[in-house]
């Protein structure tokens, strides 16, 4: 079963790993800049588009994942046989108290819980940094990330092109356990 080991700190704050046989939730550094860099640059167009809302090419990516390691006030990841299948960041979003968090999931890896896990682990952060609010900004059509952001029971903005999903970071992150659990049990299977 998988534990949640709170001792790895992160900009002197505790953040939550996760461990199954093979499989690691944890957070990324810069020594993890190559994977990070090369889980971005492996999305496809779309997946491109949908991550960062519009077309960006390699060398933009490239730039992004240095740019992340720098300025990204918790990045966390998990990895499969030491794959870096999936990552999330969290940005200060310019309000006091909240965070800004943005997900990527390589494809091969999608629609087996990664993502819910790295939303739990993004909750747990920001609930320990003493952050109120978590925000995911996405474009309407992006499907995955409305079902994503639909677990943690989210105040929904609709704009436009965009949507806006602001959790409430003391209240989301108990109902995401159960789904932690659910992921940890299937990744056994």
């Amino acid at each position: 079963m998988a534990t949640l080991d709170t001792g790895i700190k992160l900009l002197g704050r505790p953040a939550p790993a996760m461990r199954d046989e093979g499989t690691t939730l944890r957070a990324l550094g810069p020594a993890d800049e190559i994977a990070f860099r090369n889980l971005l640059l492996g999305l496809d167009e779309a997946s491109r588009i949908s991550r960062f809302s519009f077309h960006v090419g390699d060398d933009a990516i490239v730039r992004h994942a240095r740019h992340a390691m720098r300025e990204a006030v918790f990045i966390a990841g998990v990895l499969e046989d030491g794959e870096l299948c999936g990552a999330v960041e969290l940005y200060e979003s310019g309000e006091p108290d909240e965070v800004e968090a943005a997900f990527a999931v390589a494809r091969r890896w999608r629609r087996q819980g990664i993502g819910t896990a790295l939303l739990y682990a993004a909750l747990e952060w920001a609930k320990r940094s003493n952050c109120t609010k978590l925000q995911m900004a996405f474009t309407r059509g992006n499907w995955p990330m409305r079902r994503l952001a639909g677990k943690a029971e989210p105040s929904l903005h609709l704009g436009l092109e965009k949507m806006t999903a602001s959790v409430a970071t003391a209240s989301a992150s108990s109902g995401l356990k159960l789904a932690r659990a659910k992921w940890s049990m299937a990744r056994r299977l």
